[in-house]
């Protein structure tokens, strides 16, 4: 009973029963008020007619003094049985004192309780419903007013029980039916449910078939209906789509960290088992070989930042913004520069204000554009930092003379591991301007290169009170 297949027509099919029930027994009252009612009209037809005739007829036989007779109103009634000797539906009594006149043509139905002269009366005027030993019965009675006192009753009386087995027939239609109709609206149901679930048993096993993230080929099949159904299928395909990114994104990532750690690594270690195995005592030999282990160290130490910073990028505390002095701020990264070796950088005055920012964030994006624009050009090229402030953005402006971004890589030059010229003694992972991008995009900003033969440009612009995004 696990499956949505059966548990759906089931409880489908339970709903239906119980609106057809429901409808079933509504229609059967509905019937039985309906031949009531009819009856009910019929018998009072006739009353009204029984109390038209006697009027008729008594007026023109009354006495001459006005006075009607009881033998008047006898032969009234006689008179109106013989012209209305009886119907199929109902019979009418009429009660003068101790006599008890009778429809001579009574129903089938009636026929031994008029013989008996056993009609129960009413026990007041109006409709009623009586119990004879013919079964339940209705009747309507009215007074019989002569010469201003009640001389009488007159009553019609009608039987329910063929209105009852009529209705009782009619349900029993209506119940074949209402079988009729649940066992074919089930099998309609339980197709038409087993075709619209058909796609949720794919993208079963589609999610099957890719419990390992290394087999993501697997797709659902779209549903050629754009229903609920067909955009969970279309929407699991797209997160297949990125898994299956993801997934090679990180086979990639893994490539690129093992391949670019392996070369300062192994320099590293080549240079410290040179001096393991071949000791000296030459100064000048010690420090070169130092310098070059320290070089490598310090690039293995920038690559994990930048792989660091990527990783981060996306977590909600990637940076923490606080008051920034770009006076003080460009100062520390003069120091920074010169730290760091970086040649041909001339760092011009900041305006003198104060944004909101992650100032070693900042500082980070800073010195990779710094750095990267050193990596990329010949050795000589100048490369000029710059801020440019107006009310609500700042801009820091990295400018190169160098010989520029090939258009084919311009596009893509801030994704990860997409590596510009440079000469053969310089070396990168293609991580600064990835790193830069994402630390702009954290401080609701953006990384804006243009490249031309005569030069490169970087623009960096930060809203002046910079927030870090909400997370998506």
């Amino acid at each position: 009973m696990n499956s949505l297949r059966i548990r759906l027509p089931l409880i489908a099919a339970a709903i239906l029963a119980s609106s057809l029930a429901l409808a079933v027994l509504l229609a059967y009252q509905l019937l039985s008020l309906v031949g009531q009612r009819d009856l009910d009209q019929a018998l009072q037809r006739e009353l009204n007619r029984f109390t038209l005739a006697l009027t008729e007829y008594s007026g023109e036989h009354r006495e001459p003094d006005g006075v009607i007779s009881a033998e008047t109103l006898r032969s009234a009634v006689n008179d109106y049985y013989r012209l209305n000797p009886g119907s199929d539906t109902y019979l009418t009594v009429v009660r003068l004192g101790n006599s008890v006149f009778v429809s001579p043509a009574p129903p089938a139905k009636l026929a031994d309780l008029s013989d008996r002269l056993a009609i129960p009366p009413n026990a007041g005027t109006g409709f009623e419903t009586l119990d004879s030993q013919a079964g339940t019965l209705r009747a309507v009675q009215a007074p019989i007013t002569v010469n201003g006192e009640t001389a009488g009753s007159a009553q019609v009386v009608g039987a329910l029980d063929p209105i009852s087995n009529q209705t009782s027939q009619s349900l029993v239609w209506l119940v074949i039916v209402a079988a009729i109709s649940l066992v074919t609206g089930g099998t309609a149901l339980s197709i038409v449910i087993a075709r619209t679930l058909a796609p949720l048993r794919d993208l079963a096993a589609t999610a099957q078939q890719t419990g390992q993230l290394h087999d993501l080929n697997a797709r659902v099949p779209q549903p050629t209906r754009h229903d609920e159904i067909g955009i969970l299928a279309e929407e699991f395909n797209r997160m297949l789509d990125r898994l299956q990114g993801a997934a090679q994104a990180q086979t990639d990532f893994m490539a690129h960290v093992s391949h670019e750690l392996r070369t300062p690594i192994t320099i590293a270690r080549g240079h410290t088992e040179t001096l393991e195995y071949s000791p000296t005592t030459d100064p000048r030999r010690i420090q070169h070989t130092a310098a070059i282990v320290r070089e490598e160290i310090d690039r293995i130490a920038g690559l994990v930042e930048d792989l660091f910073a990527l990783a981060r990028a996306d977590q909600p505390n990637f940076i923490a913004p606080e008051p920034v002095a770009l006076p003080q701020f460009f100062g520390d990264l003069t120091t920074r520069t010169a730290g760091l070796q970086l040649t041909g950088v001339n760092i011009l005055p900041p305006p003198g204000l104060t944004i909101i920012a992650d100032p070693t964030r900042l500082s980070q994006a800073i010195l990779n554009l710094l750095r990267n624009a050193a990596i990329h050009t010949p050795d000589g090229t100048s490369i000029t930092l710059t801020a440019h402030a107006d009310a609500h953005v700042v801009q820091f402006i990295v400018t190169d003379n160098g010989p520029g971004i090939p258009p084919a890589l311009l596009r893509d030059i801030t994704e990860p591991y997409v590596r510009g010229p440079r000469p053969p003694h310089h070396d990168s992972a293609g991580l600064g301007l990835a790193v830069v991008s994402e630390i702009a995009r954290a401080h609701n900003g953006q990384l804006r290169i243009t490249s031309t033969p005569a030069g490169t440009t970087a623009t960096l612009s930060l809203p002046r009170q910079a927030t870090a995004p909400s997370p998506a």
